[in-house]
């Protein structure tokens, strides 16, 4: 839901940010009312993601599109992903390329849990794959 509304004020030249406890819309299009009303409606998950994404910048992690998660390289042909679930749990996944559009190798480290256990236990994975390589 959260990732759709996103998508949708986008499509109008939309975007969102957090100020303390307030979203700010900024558009260059007019969004329609129901999109307004869904962004009220949802306002504390919107804000609970815009506040992941500070959190993960400030790690360096890059954010994807319209809330869908994060990714971080571990090397040139290696990331890991936190990507959000339509149920707003997190999944951490890592995949490694070769040449391929495919991973020849991937991995779901933990699944199904919320932000912070996701963000910590990627974070420490990425601790772990540093030490080892």
């Amino acid at each position: 839901m959260i990732c759709r509304l996103l998508r949708e004020v986008r499509k109008y030249g939309g975007f969102l940010s957090k100020e303390g406890d307030k979203l700010r819309l900024e558009q260059s299009e007019p969004i329609p009312e129901p999109l307004k009303e869904q962004l009220r409606t949802h306002k504390k998950e919107l804000l609970a993601v815009l506040a992941y994404e500070e959190e993960a910048k400030k790690r360096k992690w890059l954010a994807l599109p319209d809330g869908m998660g994060f990714e971080k390289r571990l090397s040139p042909s290696s990331a890991i992903y936190i990507f959000r679930e339509d149920d707003g749990s997190y999944t951490v996944w890592r995949g490694t390329w070769g040449d391929q559009t495919r991973p020849y190798s991937e991995k779901t480290i933990i699944e199904g849990v919320d932000f912070k256990t996701a963000f910590d236990k990627a974070n420490n994975y990425i601790q772990w794959f540093q030490k080892k390589g």
